[in-house]
Protein backbone atom coordinates (compact mmCIF):
# COMPACT_ATOMS: atom_id res chain seq x y z
CA UNK A 1 0.00 0.00 0.00
CA UNK A 2 1.07 3.60 -0.61
CA UNK A 3 0.41 6.38 1.93
CA UNK A 4 -0.80 9.75 0.70
CA UNK A 5 1.15 12.66 2.13
CA UNK A 6 0.44 16.31 1.57
CA UNK A 7 0.46 17.09 -2.16
CA UNK A 8 0.56 20.88 -2.70
CA UNK A 9 -0.67 20.53 -6.29
CA UNK A 10 -3.97 19.12 -5.04
CA UNK A 11 -4.56 22.35 -3.13
CA UNK A 12 -3.86 24.19 -6.38
CA UNK A 13 -6.40 22.05 -8.24
CA UNK A 14 -8.91 22.91 -5.54
CA UNK A 15 -8.12 26.55 -6.27
CA UNK A 16 -8.88 25.93 -9.96
CA UNK A 17 -12.17 24.30 -8.96
CA UNK A 18 -13.38 27.27 -6.92
CA UNK A 19 -12.26 29.67 -9.66
CA UNK A 20 -14.41 27.73 -12.15
CA UNK A 21 -17.40 27.87 -9.82
CA UNK A 22 -16.95 31.61 -9.29
CA UNK A 23 -16.81 32.17 -13.05
CA UNK A 24 -20.27 30.63 -13.47
CA UNK A 25 -21.85 32.68 -10.71
CA UNK A 26 -20.29 35.85 -12.10
CA UNK A 27 -22.27 35.09 -15.26
CA UNK A 28 -23.01 31.96 -17.30
CA UNK A 29 -21.82 33.67 -20.46
CA UNK A 30 -18.31 34.18 -19.04
CA UNK A 31 -17.40 30.48 -18.84
CA UNK A 32 -20.40 28.13 -18.91
CA UNK A 33 -18.09 25.14 -18.48
CA UNK A 34 -17.12 26.52 -15.11
CA UNK A 35 -20.02 24.60 -13.61
CA UNK A 36 -17.77 21.54 -13.92
CA UNK A 37 -15.74 23.00 -11.07
CA UNK A 38 -18.13 21.22 -8.71
CA UNK A 39 -17.37 17.93 -10.43
CA UNK A 40 -13.66 18.67 -9.96
CA UNK A 41 -14.35 19.13 -6.23
CA UNK A 42 -16.20 15.80 -6.22
CA UNK A 43 -13.35 13.89 -7.89
CA UNK A 44 -10.87 15.45 -5.47
CA UNK A 45 -13.06 14.52 -2.51
CA UNK A 46 -13.40 10.90 -3.56
CA UNK A 47 -9.66 10.61 -4.23
CA UNK A 48 -8.57 12.19 -0.94
CA UNK A 49 -11.07 10.51 1.36
CA UNK A 50 -10.37 7.07 -0.12
CA UNK A 51 -6.60 7.52 -0.04
CA UNK A 52 -6.63 8.78 3.55
CA UNK A 53 -8.86 5.95 4.75
CA UNK A 54 -6.59 3.36 3.14
CA UNK A 55 -3.58 5.16 4.64
CA UNK A 56 -5.20 4.88 8.07
CA UNK A 57 -5.87 1.19 7.48
CA UNK A 58 -2.24 0.67 6.50
CA UNK A 59 -0.94 2.59 9.54
CA UNK A 60 -3.26 1.15 12.22
CA UNK A 61 -4.79 -1.99 10.65
CA UNK A 62 -8.19 -0.43 11.36
CA UNK A 63 -10.38 2.53 10.43
CA UNK A 64 -12.27 4.41 13.12
CA UNK A 65 -15.58 5.65 11.75
CA UNK A 66 -16.11 7.65 14.91
CA UNK A 67 -12.82 9.49 14.42
CA UNK A 68 -13.52 9.93 10.71
CA UNK A 69 -16.91 11.55 11.27
CA UNK A 70 -15.54 13.69 14.07
CA UNK A 71 -12.85 14.99 11.73
CA UNK A 72 -15.42 15.70 9.04
CA UNK A 73 -17.61 17.55 11.54
CA UNK A 74 -14.68 19.67 12.71
CA UNK A 75 -13.87 20.46 9.09
CA UNK A 76 -17.36 21.18 7.77
CA UNK A 77 -19.76 22.27 10.51
CA UNK A 78 -18.23 25.46 11.97
CA UNK A 79 -18.01 27.45 8.73
CA UNK A 80 -21.36 26.17 7.44
CA UNK A 81 -23.26 26.99 10.62
CA UNK A 82 -21.62 30.41 10.79
CA UNK A 83 -22.73 31.21 7.23
CA UNK A 84 -26.26 29.87 7.79
CA UNK A 85 -26.59 31.83 11.03
CA UNK A 86 -25.67 35.07 9.30
CA UNK A 87 -27.99 34.20 6.41
CA UNK A 88 -30.97 33.70 8.73
CA UNK A 89 -30.21 36.90 10.64
CA UNK A 90 -30.11 38.93 7.42
CA UNK A 91 -33.26 37.20 6.14
CA UNK A 92 -35.00 38.02 9.42
CA UNK A 93 -34.07 41.69 9.13
CA UNK A 94 -35.33 41.78 5.55
CA UNK A 95 -38.56 40.01 6.49
CA UNK A 96 -39.30 42.47 9.30
CA UNK A 97 -38.84 45.30 6.81
CA UNK A 98 -41.24 43.61 4.40
CA UNK A 99 -38.63 42.65 1.80
CA UNK A 100 -38.24 38.91 2.23
CA UNK A 101 -39.82 35.55 3.01
CA UNK A 102 -38.44 34.39 6.35
CA UNK A 103 -40.15 31.02 6.20
CA UNK A 104 -38.48 30.07 2.92
CA UNK A 105 -35.11 31.29 4.18
CA UNK A 106 -35.35 29.30 7.41
CA UNK A 107 -36.46 26.20 5.52
CA UNK A 108 -33.55 26.47 3.10
CA UNK A 109 -31.09 27.00 5.94
CA UNK A 110 -32.49 24.00 7.80
CA UNK A 111 -32.19 21.79 4.72
CA UNK A 112 -28.62 22.96 4.24
CA UNK A 113 -27.74 22.42 7.89
CA UNK A 114 -28.76 18.74 7.75
CA UNK A 115 -27.27 18.23 4.28
CA UNK A 116 -30.43 17.32 2.40
CA UNK A 117 -30.84 20.39 0.20
CA UNK A 118 -30.05 18.32 -2.89
CA UNK A 119 -32.82 15.85 -2.04
CA UNK A 120 -35.38 18.61 -1.51
CA UNK A 121 -34.40 20.33 -4.76
CA UNK A 122 -34.07 17.22 -6.92
CA UNK A 123 -37.02 15.17 -5.72
CA UNK A 124 -39.46 17.85 -4.54
CA UNK A 125 -38.51 20.92 -6.58
CA UNK A 126 -37.58 23.12 -3.62
CA UNK A 127 -35.64 26.24 -4.61
CA UNK A 128 -34.36 29.22 -2.64
CA UNK A 129 -32.41 32.38 -3.34
CA UNK A 130 -28.86 32.44 -2.06
CA UNK A 131 -28.47 28.84 -0.87
CA UNK A 132 -28.92 26.76 -4.00
CA UNK A 133 -25.23 25.86 -4.02
CA UNK A 134 -25.70 23.79 -0.85
CA UNK A 135 -26.91 20.89 -2.99
CA UNK A 136 -23.26 19.87 -3.53
CA UNK A 137 -22.53 19.80 0.21
CA UNK A 138 -25.46 17.46 0.71
CA UNK A 139 -24.16 15.24 -2.08
CA UNK A 140 -20.73 14.98 -0.46
CA UNK A 141 -22.08 14.40 3.04
CA UNK A 142 -24.29 11.56 1.80
CA UNK A 143 -21.19 10.10 0.16
CA UNK A 144 -19.35 10.34 3.50
CA UNK A 145 -22.13 8.36 5.16
CA UNK A 146 -22.09 5.51 2.64
CA UNK A 147 -18.60 5.04 1.21
CA UNK A 148 -16.39 4.70 4.34
CA UNK A 149 -18.46 1.82 5.83
CA UNK A 150 -18.46 0.06 2.44
CA UNK A 151 -14.69 0.47 2.13
CA UNK A 152 -14.15 -0.75 5.70
CA UNK A 153 -16.26 -3.82 4.99
CA UNK A 154 -14.20 -4.55 1.89
CA UNK A 155 -10.92 -4.12 3.78
CA UNK A 156 -11.98 -6.23 6.75
CA UNK A 157 -13.25 -9.00 4.48
CA UNK A 158 -9.84 -9.03 2.75
CA UNK A 159 -11.50 -8.52 -0.61
CA UNK A 160 -9.00 -8.15 -3.39
CA UNK A 161 -8.67 -4.49 -4.37
CA UNK A 162 -9.21 -5.35 -8.02
CA UNK A 163 -12.67 -6.72 -7.16
CA UNK A 164 -13.56 -3.52 -5.30
CA UNK A 165 -12.32 -1.46 -8.25
CA UNK A 166 -14.33 -3.58 -10.70
CA UNK A 167 -17.41 -3.19 -8.51
CA UNK A 168 -17.03 0.60 -8.45
CA UNK A 169 -16.68 0.70 -12.23
CA UNK A 170 -19.88 -1.33 -12.53
CA UNK A 171 -21.70 1.16 -10.29
CA UNK A 172 -20.36 4.09 -12.32
CA UNK A 173 -21.61 2.60 -15.57
CA UNK A 174 -24.91 1.74 -13.91
CA UNK A 175 -25.36 5.34 -12.77
CA UNK A 176 -24.49 6.57 -16.24
CA UNK A 177 -27.08 4.27 -17.83
CA UNK A 178 -29.70 5.40 -15.30
CA UNK A 179 -28.95 9.06 -15.98
CA UNK A 180 -29.20 8.54 -19.75
CA UNK A 181 -32.57 6.86 -19.20
CA UNK A 182 -33.77 9.83 -17.18
CA UNK A 183 -32.47 12.32 -19.75
CA UNK A 184 -34.41 10.62 -22.53
CA UNK A 185 -37.41 10.52 -20.21
CA UNK A 186 -37.38 14.31 -19.90
CA UNK A 187 -36.16 14.58 -16.28
CA UNK A 188 -35.75 18.09 -14.93
CA UNK A 189 -32.32 19.62 -14.52
CA UNK A 190 -32.59 19.50 -10.72
CA UNK A 191 -33.43 15.79 -10.89
CA UNK A 192 -30.04 15.19 -12.51
CA UNK A 193 -28.23 16.56 -9.44
CA UNK A 194 -29.26 13.95 -6.87
CA UNK A 195 -27.27 11.06 -5.38
CA UNK A 196 -28.57 8.50 -7.88
CA UNK A 197 -27.69 10.72 -10.86
CA UNK A 198 -24.62 12.75 -9.87
CA UNK A 199 -22.43 10.39 -7.85
CA UNK A 200 -20.20 9.21 -10.66
CA UNK A 201 -17.59 12.02 -10.29
CA UNK A 202 -17.11 11.13 -6.60
CA UNK A 203 -16.93 7.41 -7.38
CA UNK A 204 -14.41 8.01 -10.16
CA UNK A 205 -12.33 9.90 -7.58
CA UNK A 206 -12.64 6.89 -5.25
CA UNK A 207 -11.38 4.65 -8.05
CA UNK A 208 -8.35 6.88 -8.51
CA UNK A 209 -7.73 6.74 -4.76
CA UNK A 210 -7.80 2.94 -4.76
CA UNK A 211 -5.52 2.73 -7.81
CA UNK A 212 -3.04 5.01 -6.08
CA UNK A 213 -3.22 3.52 -2.59
CA UNK A 214 -2.88 -0.10 -3.66
CA UNK A 215 -0.07 0.59 -6.10
CA UNK A 216 -1.93 -0.19 -9.32
CA UNK A 217 -1.04 3.29 -10.60
CA UNK A 218 2.70 3.85 -10.26
CA UNK A 219 3.08 6.39 -13.05
CA UNK A 220 1.00 8.09 -15.69
CA UNK A 221 2.68 8.44 -19.10
CA UNK A 222 3.12 12.08 -19.98
CA UNK A 223 1.26 11.55 -23.26
CA UNK A 224 -1.78 10.29 -21.35
CA UNK A 225 -1.54 13.16 -18.87
CA UNK A 226 -1.43 15.71 -21.69
CA UNK A 227 -4.36 14.03 -23.41
CA UNK A 228 -6.45 14.19 -20.24
CA UNK A 229 -5.41 17.78 -19.54
CA UNK A 230 -6.36 18.81 -23.07
CA UNK A 231 -9.64 16.91 -22.86
CA UNK A 232 -10.69 18.54 -19.59
CA UNK A 233 -9.79 22.03 -20.82
CA UNK A 234 -11.63 21.43 -24.12
CA UNK A 235 -14.78 20.29 -22.32
CA UNK A 236 -14.76 23.35 -20.06
CA UNK A 237 -14.10 25.70 -22.99
CA UNK A 238 -16.72 24.25 -25.34
CA UNK A 239 -19.61 23.66 -22.94
CA UNK A 240 -22.17 26.30 -23.91
CA UNK A 241 -25.11 25.02 -21.89
CA UNK A 242 -26.12 22.17 -19.64
CA UNK A 243 -27.76 19.84 -22.16
CA UNK A 244 -28.36 16.14 -22.55
CA UNK A 245 -24.94 15.51 -24.12
CA UNK A 246 -23.28 17.14 -21.11
CA UNK A 247 -25.09 14.85 -18.68
CA UNK A 248 -24.65 11.71 -20.79
CA UNK A 249 -21.07 12.07 -22.01
CA UNK A 250 -19.35 15.33 -21.03
CA UNK A 251 -19.52 14.91 -17.26
CA UNK A 252 -18.18 11.32 -16.99
CA UNK A 253 -15.46 12.04 -19.57
CA UNK A 254 -14.42 15.16 -17.66
CA UNK A 255 -14.39 13.32 -14.31
CA UNK A 256 -12.27 10.48 -15.75
CA UNK A 257 -9.79 12.93 -17.27
CA UNK A 258 -9.56 14.82 -13.97
CA UNK A 259 -8.97 11.60 -12.02
CA UNK A 260 -6.03 10.73 -14.27
CA UNK A 261 -4.68 14.28 -13.85
CA UNK A 262 -4.90 13.85 -10.06
CA UNK A 263 -2.84 10.69 -10.32
CA UNK A 264 -0.36 12.48 -12.58
CA UNK A 265 0.27 15.42 -10.24
CA UNK A 266 0.44 13.09 -7.23
CA UNK A 267 2.94 10.72 -8.84
CA UNK A 268 4.94 13.06 -11.07
CA UNK A 269 6.30 16.01 -9.09
CA UNK A 270 8.56 17.10 -11.96
CA UNK A 271 5.74 17.66 -14.46
CA UNK A 272 5.37 21.37 -15.25
CA UNK A 273 1.63 21.21 -14.55
CA UNK A 274 2.33 19.81 -11.08
CA UNK A 275 4.65 22.74 -10.41
CA UNK A 276 2.07 25.18 -11.79
CA UNK A 277 -0.62 23.82 -9.48
CA UNK A 278 1.81 24.18 -6.57
CA UNK A 279 2.27 27.94 -6.86
CA UNK A 280 1.41 29.83 -3.70
CA UNK A 281 -1.54 31.82 -5.04
CA UNK A 282 -3.40 28.74 -6.30
CA UNK A 283 -2.66 26.80 -3.13
CA UNK A 284 -3.90 29.70 -1.01
CA UNK A 285 -7.08 29.94 -3.05
CA UNK A 286 -7.58 26.20 -2.62
CA UNK A 287 -7.05 26.50 1.12
CA UNK A 288 -9.91 29.01 1.50
CA UNK A 289 -12.07 27.33 -1.14
CA UNK A 290 -14.56 25.86 1.33
CA UNK A 291 -15.37 29.19 2.96
CA UNK A 292 -15.36 30.93 -0.41
CA UNK A 293 -17.79 28.37 -1.79
CA UNK A 294 -20.11 28.80 1.19
CA UNK A 295 -20.18 32.59 1.20
CA UNK A 296 -19.95 33.73 -2.41
CA UNK A 297 -23.46 32.79 -3.56
CA UNK A 298 -25.43 34.62 -0.82
CA UNK A 299 -23.03 37.58 -1.07
CA UNK A 300 -23.34 37.73 -4.87
CA UNK A 301 -27.12 37.54 -4.50
CA UNK A 302 -27.14 40.37 -1.96
CA UNK A 303 -24.71 42.87 -3.51
CA UNK A 304 -23.84 41.63 -7.00
CA UNK A 305 -20.61 40.00 -8.11
CA UNK A 306 -18.63 43.17 -8.81
CA UNK A 307 -18.48 44.14 -5.15
CA UNK A 308 -19.31 40.65 -3.96
CA UNK A 309 -16.20 38.94 -5.37
CA UNK A 310 -13.60 40.82 -3.31
CA UNK A 311 -15.98 40.80 -0.33
CA UNK A 312 -16.38 37.02 -0.63
CA UNK A 313 -12.61 36.51 -0.70
CA UNK A 314 -12.19 38.73 2.36
CA UNK A 315 -14.95 36.91 4.26
CA UNK A 316 -13.50 33.52 3.24
CA UNK A 317 -10.08 34.56 4.56
CA UNK A 318 -11.61 35.63 7.87
CA UNK A 319 -13.66 32.44 8.01
CA UNK A 320 -10.57 30.31 7.48
CA UNK A 321 -8.44 32.21 9.98
CA UNK A 322 -10.94 32.58 12.82
CA UNK A 323 -13.57 29.87 12.28
CA UNK A 324 -12.08 26.96 10.34
CA UNK A 325 -8.41 26.92 11.35
CA UNK A 326 -8.98 26.56 15.13
CA UNK A 327 -11.08 23.46 14.50
CA UNK A 328 -8.65 22.11 11.89
CA UNK A 329 -5.90 22.27 14.49
CA UNK A 330 -8.05 20.29 16.92
CA UNK A 331 -8.59 17.72 14.20
CA UNK A 332 -4.88 17.25 13.49
CA UNK A 333 -4.10 16.86 17.22
CA UNK A 334 -6.08 13.62 17.42
CA UNK A 335 -3.81 10.64 18.28
CA UNK A 336 -5.12 8.57 15.39
CA UNK A 337 -4.75 11.43 12.93
CA UNK A 338 -1.23 12.06 14.15
CA UNK A 339 -0.34 8.39 13.74
CA UNK A 340 -1.64 8.31 10.19
CA UNK A 341 0.08 11.58 9.38
CA UNK A 342 3.37 10.22 10.67
CA UNK A 343 3.26 7.61 7.99
CA UNK A 344 2.81 10.20 5.25
CA UNK A 345 4.97 13.20 6.15
CA UNK A 346 7.64 14.37 8.57
CA UNK A 347 7.10 16.39 11.70
CA UNK A 348 9.42 19.11 10.45
CA UNK A 349 7.34 19.56 7.30
CA UNK A 350 4.17 19.78 9.36
CA UNK A 351 5.55 22.46 11.65
CA UNK A 352 6.77 24.52 8.68
CA UNK A 353 3.31 24.39 7.13
CA UNK A 354 1.73 25.40 10.43
CA UNK A 355 3.80 28.57 10.68
CA UNK A 356 2.42 29.87 7.37
CA UNK A 357 -1.13 28.56 7.67
CA UNK A 358 -2.92 31.51 9.24
CA UNK A 359 -3.30 33.63 6.11
CA UNK A 360 -3.19 31.14 3.21
CA UNK A 361 -3.03 33.67 0.38
CA UNK A 362 0.14 35.06 1.96
CA UNK A 363 1.62 31.84 3.33
CA UNK A 364 1.74 28.24 2.25
CA UNK A 365 -0.44 25.21 2.75
CA UNK A 366 -2.48 24.49 5.91
CA UNK A 367 -1.07 22.36 8.72
CA UNK A 368 -2.86 19.16 7.78
CA UNK A 369 -0.35 16.84 6.05
CA UNK A 370 -3.02 15.37 3.80
CA UNK A 371 -5.62 18.07 3.67
CA UNK A 372 -9.20 16.87 3.19
CA UNK A 373 -11.70 18.29 0.79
Amino acid sequence: MRALGHVPALDGLRGIAIALVLSVHVGDELLPGGRLGVDLFFVLSGFLITSLLVTEWHATNAISLRAFYRRRALRLFPALFMMLGVYVLVASALAFSGRGDLGSAVTAAGLGAVYVYNLAAGYFGFMSHGLGHLWSLGQEEQFYLLWPPVLILALYSRSRPRFVIAGLWAIVFGLLAWRIWLVFGGASGARLYTPDTHSDPILIGCLAGLLYSFGYATRVPRAVAYLCLGTSVAIIATLVEVNSNHHMFGRPLFATAVAIILLSVTLDHRWWFTRLMSVRALRGLGTISYGLYLWHVPIFFAVGWEFGLPLSIAVALLSYRFVELPFLRRKTREPRAALVAAGATTAAARSAKDRDARWPLLGSAPPSPARPS
